[in-house]
């Protein structure tokens, strides 16, 4: 049982996908969450500049 599953149709999605995973860990009730990668997209090159994670402060409660 996971609270959410996530399939990544896109390489450049995944900064995205991490964050609103994350999010989701952090709110609500204890649970795991599933990103799925097909290894299309893991072979995928990004284009663009490296993404640096910067975590948002907490909010008083958290909306599903």
């Amino acid at each position: 049982m996971t609270k959410r599953v996530e399939v990544v149709s896109a390489a450049g999605r995944i900064p995205q996908l991490l964050r609103r995973a994350f999010t989701l860990l952090r709110c609500g009730r204890p649970g795991p969450v599933l990103l799925e990668v097909s290894p299309e997209v893991m072979n995928e090159e990004v284009a663009g500049e490296t993404v640096e994670y910067v975590p948002v402060r907490g909010a008083p409660r958290c909306r599903q």
